[in-house]
């Protein structure tokens, strides 16, 4: 009888907690950049300044109030977001990629990050949907489980199936300001890579 396949891969990565309501891609930059290089010496308010523009203003004393607390990037065609002004940015793919390419990113030691559109049973700001920033830096691998460790600024950690996650992250159960999360899909993929010390 052939022996079961086990492949197993846990990058030493630890996301942030996102500082503001909408802070998922400063949480998502900075933790890639610190991974990659500790000391880089990124915040999430530091990064964020300085990915939205010169004169954003003060993104460090009150983030939750702050010109920082808005929807933004980690990279996109004009090639501006958090990953760009880090200097991980290695480009980005519509959808979501084949496991096995995942894997073999994963391998390699770079960590892949997800854009999800998440519905919501309810409203919040006139909108039933939202996007959400997250980063999977782990996997499992058998002969019948295709599994990912999903790193979540504001959810927290979670494993779960990749079929799941890319057709149906429902964050276990997570809410978003009271509204429970009904189902998602991820819209965008990411691909980052080691820089040197900005």
């Amino acid at each position: 009888m052939p022996a079961k396949k086990e492949k197993k891969v846990s990058l030493n990565f630890t996301m942030q907690h996102q500082l503001g309501h909408a802070m998922c891609w400063a949480a998502v930059g900075t933790s890639c950049a610190l991974f990659y290089d500790p000391d880089s010496k990124w915040t999430q308010c530091k990064l964020a300044s300085q990915s939205i523009g010169p004169n954003t203003g003060d993104c460090c004393t009150n983030p939750e109030d702050s010109p920082c607390d808005i929807v933004w990037y980690l990279q996109n065609d004009e090639n501006i977001g958090s990953f760009v002004t880090a200097g991980i940015a290695r480009g980005y793919e519509k959808g979501f990629i084949p496991y096995k390419k995942l894997v073999g990113e994963l391998d390699a030691g770079r960590i892949i990050a997800f854009l999800l559109r998440m519905d919501i049973d309810g409203t919040i700001n006139n909108r039933n949907e939202f996007s959400h920033f997250v980063a999977i830096a782990g996997y499992e691998w058998t002969d019948s489980e295709e599994n990912v460790t999903i790193y979540d600024s504001f959810f927290g950690k979670s494993e779960m199936p990749y079929k799941e996650f890319v057709t149906n992250y429902k964050c276990h159960g997570g809410t978003v300001l009271g509204h429970a999360v009904k189902d998602s899909l991820v819209e965008y993929t990411f691909f980052s890579t080691p820089t040197s010390t900005p």
